[in-house]
């Protein structure tokens, strides 16, 4: 489950109320140090009384940075009153009562509220913040148009007039509402606070401030803070060093951002975020000199490697389903390849799945390279049959011995997962189920937080092994390049999967031009003049709603020179143009990543942008300025062109003539051909460079 809280850094200590207990702020009106914590409510039907409500509990004034969600899989609203009876937050007559989100301001503090619709999760999925100092007692109440249960989570960072520092270590999670084209407050760092590392992750592009609270410094800003860039960047301030990941994000894509602070924070610092669309942004904290995470020391991977044909797409899979991104994700990145008994088109993501599908899975997606290595071995060139004894094997050195076949429960599938990946042990299923929740892998049945016997030991199917390989991978992926360990996963692993609402245009004859989702339902709604045939439309059909989601070239031979290079080249480009794979996605590289693939160049983690690529090859004198090359060689834009948000552009030449070039002009369009933008042309890098001076 996800809380909303806001940046807690004073109080670490976890504050757990019994069930039904109630709000437990500690101490006398109020923990000085804040904290946190949880309980269960009970839920009453309302009859058709709108005003039969339950008490939750009394948040008493001089608290400062109230957080409470609530969260129950009926639909319930949060309402919050001041103890004179004042309606704040109540449907229809409070202050605050509208379906979405909102705020006011009342006695000297700002409320927020998720709105009636919930947080974006789900109807009964709620939450309130109270930013500021509580000058008043508030009464919180709970409505409920079923009966049922809800968790409440609650957090606040300390009390007024109340002196206290720091705790030595500690961590925290929460979710935070983003509002498009405006700022929002994260929270506030006090001074004494040593290495700290913050993460904030979102679907949509979002970018990380940091201020310093009393002077309104920019520290981290774009475009005008000391550290604005699109890449990773260091300064010193006030005797902090802080590093910022750039815009750019952290390489998993925008809206996924980290800062760290080395040694103890000198300030009073405040950390605020600003949305390029609305949206929810998923916030991880932990400071201190320890932790209890032992990131595996993997080598990296050339993530062009093993990169071959595969048509990422099931037929019981479709992209309204949950698991959706999970399944294809792990595809792309030949992970799985779905059922051999139905010729690979169907991955049954309901079927329990067994031992020897856990341990593949789970190896693949930990250290794709050395498994593969390991499986190579003549020992292991064995029928097809016996295609899971290399993955057994490796199982049962690490300590489990499993039957091949043993259909597996959910605690024992994250018993393994949590040794593979983070190299813990637990004797229990418990044990291992409450690590993988505090990591994120795992969130109850339904996301409702509650992590016991019933919900372990249900057997796991295979869209669920799908989700915690992919966020195994991602999340632990996230703490390695916090503590600077370099590792690459299978390509497109920890990628953002393809946009979904992403269609394919496609060029039938002169009589039956491109067609977008619109133009095809009219068509067939007002084919009245016979403009496309019936086969025309049925192509339409397949390309726009059940086309393959990527087409991944193959290696192109590096034997190959001269005229072959090039004309291979563009004969591969132009097999991926109109395919939303895995260069069409959420990431900041999606052109780059495009033009590595097609020609075949190792990734460097220090180049994240088309920027960057061409600054280098430029370095070198490799980049022939003002020119649009041939066809096979890479363009490169000046990084003032409109749309690219400072990063510039590269594509793929299509032409000796230098007219059109292949590639990646938007990350919600598919890969396609244009005319080469003369006007913000930079230069080219030929393709016999790009290859040798890689």
């Amino acid at each position: 489950m996800q809380n909303k809280k806001n940046l807690t850094i004073i109080g670490a200590t976890l504050l757990t109320t019994s069930l039904y207990g109630g709000f437990d702020f500690g101490g006398n009106g109020g923990g000085c140090e804040g904290g946190n914590g949880n309980f269960q409510q009970q839920i009453e039907s309302y009859n058709g009384d709108y005003e039969k409500v339950v008490t939750v509990g009394e948040i008493p004034k001089d608290l400062q940075g109230v957080n409470i969600s609530l969260k129950s899989d009926e639909d319930v609203d949060i309402r919050l009153y001041d103890k004179n009876g004042q309606k704040i937050v109540h449907w229809p007559h409070g202050l605050l009562n509208g379906h979405t989100y909102a705020s006011t301001n009342y006695n000297g503090v700002t409320i927020e509220y998720s709105g009636y619709n919930g947080d974006g999760t789900g109807l009964g999925h709620e939450y309130i913040k109270i930013s500021g100092t509580t000058q008043n007692d508030f009464i919180m109440k709970a409505f409920g148009y079923k009966s049922g249960y809800a968790m409440v989570d609650y957090s606040w960072t300390g009390k007024e007039n109340c002196k206290s520092t720091p705790s030595e270590s500690g961590s925290g999670d929460f979710q935070q509402q983003i509002v498009q084209s405006d700022i929002v407050t994260v929270g506030d760092i006090p001074p004494g606070v040593n290495n700290l590392h913050i993460t904030l992750k979102s679907n949509e592009d979002v970018d990380i401030q940091l201020y310093d609270k009393d002077s309104g410094k920019k520290i981290v800003h774009w475009p005008d803070g000391i550290l604005s860039g699109h890449a990773k960047q260091t300064t010193t301030y006030e005797g902090m060093t802080i590093e910022w990941s750039g815009y750019n994000g952290d390489g998993t894509g925008l809206g996924h951002e980290y800062i760290k602070i080395t040694g103890k924070t000198t300030k009073n610092l405040t950390m605020k975020a600003y949305g390029y669309k609305a949206g929810y942004a998923q916030i991880h904290y932990e400071w201190g000199g320890g932790s209890n995470t032992t990131p595996l020391n993997l080598n990296p991977r050339d993530e062009t490697k093993d990169i071959h044909k595969k048509e990422c797409s099931f037929y019981d899979v479709p992209t309204g389903e949950w698991y959706y991104n999970y399944v294809t994700s792990l595809c792309q990145a030949g992970v799985i390849q779905g059922s051999s008994d139905t010729n690979y088109q169907y991955y049954e993501p309901n079927k329990t799945t067994n031992w020897a599908e856990v341990t593949k899975v789970a190896e693949l997606a930990s250290d794709y390279d050395q498994t593969k290595n390991t499986c190579s071995l003549a020992k292991y060139k064995v029928s097809e049959e016996l295609w899971y004894k290399c993955y057994v094997d490796i199982a049962q050195t690490k300590g489990f011995h499993n039957a091949h076949d043993t259909e597996m429960t959910r605690g024992d599938v994250l018993r393994y997962f949590a040794k593979v990946f983070w190299n813990e042990s637990f004797l229990t299923n418990q044990q291992a189920g409450n690590f993988m929740f505090q990591k994120g892998v795992i969130h109850g049945e339904a996301g409702n937080g509650i992590i016991d016997a019933k919900y372990l030991n249900k057997k796991m199917n295979k869209a669920e092994l799908a989700k915690v390989a992919q966020n195994c991978s991602a999340i632990s992926k996230k703490i390695l390049n916090i503590t600077g360990t370099k590792r690459t996963l299978p390509y497109d692993l920890i990628r953002a999967n393809p946009a979904k609402d992403v269609k394919r245009n496609v060029k039938l004859a002169s009589e039956c031009t491109s067609m977008n989702d619109n133009d095809f339902l009219l068509a067939i709604l007002q084919n009245t003049e016979g403009k496309c045939t019936a086969a025309q439309l049925y192509q339409v059909f397949t390309n726009m709603f059940i086309m393959p989601e990527s087409l991944i070239p193959e290696r192109i031979d590096e034997s190959l020179t001269g005229n072959q290079l090039r004309e291979k080249i563009v004969e591969t480009a132009k097999e991926t143009v109109g395919t939303r794979g895995p260069f069409v996605n959420q990431t900041d590289t999606s052109d780059l990543t495009h033009v590595r693939t097609i020609i075949g160049v190792d990734v460097d983690p220090a180049i994240k942008s088309a920027d960057d690529f061409c600054d280098k090859y430029e370095e070198r004198g490799l980049l022939e300025k003002g020119d649009t090359g041939k066809a096979g060689d890479v363009i490169c834009y000046e990084e003032t062109t409109p749309g690219t948000r400072g990063e510039g552009h590269v594509a793929i030449v299509k032409d000796d003539e230098g007219k059109e070039e292949i590639g990646v002009v938007n990350i919600n369009q598919p890969v396609s051909t244009r005319e080469i933008d003369n006007a913000n042309v930079r230069g080219s890098i030929s393709a016999e460079n790009i290859r040798e001076q890689q």
